[in-house]
């Protein structure tokens, strides 16, 4: 396993006095570059990250697994378990991708100047009522078309919504600094305010059904590994995209439905690590 981010918890939310700790994230990695076997079970996963908030019991499990890293893209998936103790309380996972597409030398480059890349995942669970179990499946897939190919970032959320839920998810890259967990171990910290990419806070509420239900959030971004960062170039996203279409695109692209939206942006790109040589730096 690695250590590739950190976990926030943030206790008694609806007081004007809330209480943060946080802590390392082992992540099993069971794709190349390590290739580890997968834990048997779901329990065996959400054992790697016990959280103990004041001591004994655990309050909190985290299981987080990558299971492809290869030229066609990547998937992390998470569980996240809450004890029924834990209650008005917000709960967010940062997963530090970096390690899989930068050269990490904290001595000679010590905040890479575009920062690292994060996958967001996290929930909050106002007043009295906690939370029941969190499952996310979080992949990039590379088009490989070659008129414009663009990454597709897919975020697929599961669990049960027959009450409101407040979830937190999204793609970005922040600055970051070294900081010291609440069990004293070292980690990089993202920095407030630094941020480029997409956080997406939703409520979901299902009350028709307690049954596991999945939310679906895809990102498509163009690809520019090495392109001059550009301005950002703000278009209309419906009724519809006006010719030339990019491949995959359709007339009616852009035009909201029934449970479903779509918007269009501008990304702006760069090499990720320009206080040093450039690497083979692609921000996830």
């Amino acid at each position: 396993m690695l250590q590739l981010g950190y976990v926030d918890v943030r206790r008694s939310i609806s007081t004007s006095s809330p209480q943060r700790k946080t802590f390392p994230l082992q992540v099993v990695v069971a794709a190349p570059p390590l290739s580890e076997p997968l834990p048997p079970t779901d329990l065996a996963l959400l054992a790697t990250n016990a959280i103990e908030l004041d001591g004994p019991p655990t309050d909190l499990f985290v299981g987080v697994k990558v299971t492809r890293n290869d030229t066609t893209g990547r998937t992390i998936e998470l569980l996240l378990a809450p004890a029924p103790t834990l209650v008005d309380a917000e709960v967010i996972v940062r997963i530090n991708t970096s390690f899989f597409t930068n050269d990490a030398d904290y001595v000679a480059r010590p905040s890479p100047l575009r920062g690292e890349a994060f996958l967001v995942v996290g929930t909050r669970f106002r007043g009295t009522a906690g939370m029941s179990l969190l499952r996310a499946v979080l992949g990039v897939n590379k088009e490989t078309v070659p008129l414009h190919p663009r990454d597709v970032t897919q975020i697929a959320l599961a669990g049960t919504f027959d009450q409101p839920r407040e979830l937190v998810v999204g793609q970005v890259r922040q600055r970051t600094s070294r900081a010291t967990a609440t069990t004293g171990a070292d980690y990089r910290r993202a920095l407030d305010g630094d941020f480029d990419g997409i956080l997406l806070e939703l409520t979901a509420h299902d009350p028709t059904t307690s049954a596991e239900r999945w939310i679906h959030v895809e990102v498509s971004q163009p690809r520019a590994e090495w392109g001059p960062a550009r301005a950002v170039v703000p278009q209309d996203a419906g009724p519809g995209a006006p010719p030339p279409l990019d491949p995959g695109e359709t007339p009616g692209d852009g035009l909201p439905s029934d449970g479903f939206r779509q918007y269009r942006v501008t990304w702006v790109h760069a090499t990720g690590n320009e206080t040093g040589t450039p690497g083979r730096s692609r921000g996830l």
